[in-house]
């Protein structure tokens, strides 16, 4: 995080002496991280003047964003040391599939970074199974999926929103639609698309919206997961909708686009009421808040400052 720290100080005194003074480290170590950082992501942070140095509009983006992930970072280490004052070290979790390589493993390693001991049991389940397993008492805490035409939170259960996961366009970089941002849905009448498996509620929330605004795709395929969408994709069988959470890399040939109009998933954390305010419980959840951040960061960084990604 040194160099956003370096960003943010930049940001606030306007030069690399004046964040170099506020580090207490040396103008060409600031230099050298905002350098890396511009390399990194391919665009320039930092624009520099007679009069001193700023954020480029990308950099304002990072500091922006930077500043609530740090208050969200200290919301969790304060919970963190609450719950490393229980006598209870184990609390078992079940998180819904896409966000177990993208969101469980962040949340994971916050908790264990604050206490070696918790031990964080974890499973894959359905968001539909997380609920039982919920009011049955065999999961402690659930990281689950609602879309627009599900059911209220189960009695007995108490949901936070961490935010929204946007299906996403995956396609070819020389596809036409790819020229722009977005992808409008009326664009995508007679197109070729794959989709996630027949019986998956993305799939459903994507078709119901298809139905809503009179758009008829061509559905080519049904991908069970996000790799298989990505192999279509390269092999020309069509583009692939998919959620945001479930896509960790693409081929340097793809890119992703917005959907529009959006649709959406709100991404919860669930627990028995009795047990929302128990400091594993809070930990948790304040984990999950960050993580997510810290994910709505770099993905508005990629739709802010790098036109692919």
């Amino acid at each position: 995080m040194d160099w956003l720290h370096c960003l943010i100080e930049l940001d606030r005194t306007g030069s690399v002496s004046g964040a170099a003074r506020a580090l207490h480290v040396t103008p060409s170590a600031v230099s050298q991280r905002l350098k890396a950082l511009s390399k990194a992501l391919g665009i320039e942070v930092v624009t520099s003047s007679t009069s001193g140095s700023s954020c480029t509009e990308a950099g304002r983006v990072l500091v922006q964003h930077g500043l609530q992930a740090l208050s969200h970072l200290t919301a969790a280490e304060e919970a963190a040391r609450a719950l490393a004052s229980t006598q209870q070290h184990e609390i078992a979790v079940a998180c819904f599939p896409s966000g177990v390589g993208s969101l469980l493993p962040r949340i994971m390693k916050r908790i264990s970074n604050e206490d070696e001991q918790l031990r964080v049991r974890f499973d894959v389940m359905t968001s539909h199974e997380i609920v039982k397993a919920l009011q049955d008492g065999s999961v402690d805490i659930g990281l689950l999926a609602r879309y627009p035409f599900d059911d209220p939170a189960g009695q007995g259960l108490h949901e936070v929103q961490l935010g929204r996961d946007e299906l996403q366009v995956l396609l070819p970089r020389e596809h036409s639609l790819a020229l722009t941002d977005t992808v409008d849905l009326s664009d995508l009448e007679g197109v070729p698309v794959i989709v996630e498996g027949k019986n998956s509620q993305s799939c459903r929330s994507f078709l119901q919206t298809c139905d809503t605004e009179s758009v008829n795709p061509k559905v080519v395929a049904y991908s069970p997961d996000a790799g298989v969408a990505i192999e279509m994709v390269a092999q020309g069988t069509g583009i692939a909708i998919v959620p945001g959470l479930a896509i960790s890399w693409t081929s340097p040939n793809m890119v992703l686009r917005r959907l529009r109009p959006e649709v959406s998933r709100s991404i919860v954390v669930s627990c028995r009421t009795e047990a929302a305010e128990r400091p594993q419980t809070l930990a948790f959840t304040v984990a999950a808040h960050t993580s997510w951040r810290a994910y709505e960061l770099i993905s508005r960084m990629n739709r802010h400052s790098l036109p692919y990604r």
